[in-house]
């Protein structure tokens, strides 16, 4: 150590003057302050605020996640609720099968009922979401009384109906009928044409299965 001592020009900085001295001093000093700054405080700085940045998106991540579980019970219980809704819906809603079936019970009660069909016609289908919509008009015609019972059981066999248009037309017409004692008779008689248009729903199978799920 007094060798270092030893070494340094006492003489010279003697008569170096004091201002020149606080010169360099300063600029000793601002040159530290450059290096530490570059050296030191940047790159801390620059690290710090990328740990900062993945803080915070961490946060936001696990913000996130902590919401979607808690709402999980909700989520699950809604669910249910809407496979509760379609399965109570498909009970009352035909089934795509069924239709063929259906086109044949109708003749069938017609005929029974002594009710004729003029006009039967199911137009193009509109897919909902887990239903068909199937437009369909009618025209009948017959005894008023055996009419309102045709279209009572035509309501029973499409379960759902939306009826868009009802018109009844009533007039006198003569039949030959059979009196009490058995004699034919040529009679007035009411007959009504009513012409029906209505929606009918089918249940589209399968569509309780969600393509998310």
């Amino acid at each position: 150590m007094d060798k270092i001592f030893d070494k340094i020009p006492y003489d010279f900085l003697a008569g170096v003057k004091p201002l020149y001295i606080n010169l360099v001093g300063g600029v000793l000093v601002l040159s530290l302050a450059v290096a530490y700054y570059f050296l030191g405080y940047s790159p801390v700085q620059e690290e710090y605020a990328a740990l900062e940045k993945t803080k915070f998106q961490t946060e936001a991540k696990l913000n996130k996640y902590l919401k979607a579980v808690a709402q999980k019970p909700f989520i699950t219980a809604e669910v249910a609720a809407i496979k509760g809704t379609l399965h109570e819906k498909k009970r009352h809603l035909l089934l795509s099968r069924e239709i063929p079936e259906l086109l044949s019970q109708v003749s069938e009660v017609a005929n029974f009922l002594g009710v004729e069909i003029l006009n039967f016609q199911l137009s193009p289908t509109a897919s909902k979401d887990f239903y068909k919509e199937i437009p369909m008009s009618m025209t009948v015609y017959g005894d008023y009384y055996r009419t309102v019972g045709f279209f009572d059981s035509l309501q029973n066999l499409l379960r759902l109906l939306n009826v868009s248009h009802f018109q009844m037309d009533m007039e006198d017409v003569q039949e030959v009928v059979r009196s009490d004692e058995g004699t034919m008779l040529l009679e007035n008689v009411a007959r009504v044409q009513t012409t029906f248009q209505a929606n009918t729903f089918v249940y589209i199978e399968g569509s309780e299965v969600s393509p998310a799920n």
